[in-house]
């Protein structure tokens, strides 16, 4: 089987990285700086703000989905309701998603929210990385890049 075949291809183990170790705050300051210049350069070159956030939550559930597969996957196929994306930092992907259902009131509501949250959940998971840093490759980048979308998101 084809996914079967993927998750095995991507189940690379590594030692977890140390938080506040001086690899943490090279990939810190590199999300950082990717998240602000990306950001700012959305805000810039995209003025459709639906499109944007709408295409922000299609990859932030695509990588989800396939989070939460590699999990079901590395655990033997049994799955662990702790995993499902129910966490503070799932919340931007299900507002990004419903974005363009709101009117326009909900739709400032929603902005001002992700404005806001997104930004400081993104600093704050990069500033206190323990359950950032996985024992899976796939699971540290998906985590790294996540609160990065997050950052980008709350500049945009």
């Amino acid at each position: 089987m084809e996914l079967e075949r993927l998750l095995e291809w991507t189940s690379w183990r590594m030692e977890p990285i140390r938080p506040y170790s001086s690899t943490h705050f090279i990939i810190m300051a590199v999300i950082f700086a990717a998240a602000a210049g990306f950001g700012l350069l959305m805000s810039r070159k995209c003025r459709r703000t639906e499109h944007m956030l709408f295409s922000f939550g299609i990859y932030l559930a695509a990588a989800e989905f396939y989070k939460q597969i590699f999990l079901t996957y590395v655990r033997g196929g049994s799955y662990s309701w702790s995993d499902f994306p129910f966490q503070l930092c799932s919340v931007p992907m299900y507002l990004c998603l419903l974005y363009p259902v709101f009117r326009e009131k909900g739709k400032r509501i929603i902005r001002d929210m992700l404005m806001t949250y997104n930004l400081i959940g993104g600093v704050a998971a990069l500033l206190e990385p323990t359950s950032s840093f996985s024992s899976y490759w796939i699971l540290t980048i998906h985590s790294l890049i996540w609160h990065g979308c997050l950052i980008c998101i709350g500049l945009y």
